[in-house]
């Protein structure tokens, strides 16, 4: 069975940062990134939307780095926390 399996569509991305699995739900597959997040269609790879939240000029890390830990669905909703913590949903 697996050696039927074949590469659909493949994207490339420029976050290099992220720490977290893709998250597929409901045909869409979400990918995130610091303060960043892109859904697919994960039958052809089409960019849905796409989502970036600058950072305040006042940020400081306190050491941990620009890294994402992943998004999560709830219901219909999906939602990611950012650097500056907040929880943003869509």
């Amino acid at each position: 069975m697996l050696s039927r399996l074949k590469v659909k569509w493949r994207t490339s991305s420029r976050i290099r940062t992220t720490k977290s699995r893709h998250l597929s739900f409901d045909n869409i597959m979400y990918v995130s990134g610091p303060n960043s997040a892109t859904a697919l269609d994960a039958h052809t790879g089409r960019v849905l939307w796409s989502w970036k939240r600058p950072l305040p000029s006042d940020y400081h890390s306190i050491g941990f780095g620009h890294v994402s830990r992943g998004a999560a669905v709830l219901e219909i909703s999906s939602m990611l926390q950012t650097l500056d913590c907040y929880l943003v949903s869509a």
